[in-house]
């Protein structure tokens, strides 16, 4: 589990536009299968924030630094304007990482995404106590 990983979930009906004006990479490349890596720059150029992009169902989440997750909250709202759109943090996710291409049956190309990765994990049947405890790949069912 990434404990210094957090999510902010945008929706709304303008959600993909929203975003394709405002951070680094092409949107329109998010699906429930394929995840993508962006970042959130000043009008120069200046690095501000980075998150990988997923969408679930008619929601994008974005996985961020947790310590920062309000301020990137703060900064997408100041743009939202006329957007349909809703951004609000997730606290009750949690971010984990799983190497290797065999685990949860993800293709093996670049950017693939599982929604079983992104499910709470009080849903997927995983305790809240695994946050913070040490899990292995090969344990995660212990975890």
């Amino acid at each position: 589990m990434l404990e210094d990983r957090g999510v902010l979930a945008v929706g709304g009906p303008d959600r993909a536009s929203f975003l394709q004006g405002l951070v680094s990479n092409d949107t329109t490349q998010i699906s429930a299968e394929r995840a993508i890596y962006a970042a959130l720059l000043t009008a120069q150029g200046k690095y501000l924030h980075d998150f990988m992009l997923a969408e679930v169902g008619e929601t994008i989440w974005l996985d961020g630094e947790a310590a920062r997750l309000a301020d990137l909250k703060r900064r997408l709202s100041l743009f939202r304007l006329r957007a349909k759109v809703t951004i609000d943090e997730r606290p009750d996710l949690t971010v984990a990482a799983v190497v290797g291409n065999t685990a949860f049956g993800l293709p093996s190309e670049p950017g693939a995404a599982s929604l079983a990765m992104a499910l709470p994990l009080s849903i997927r049947g995983w305790p809240n106590s695994a946050r913070g405890s040490s899990c292995r790949a090969s344990n995660l069912a212990g975890c």
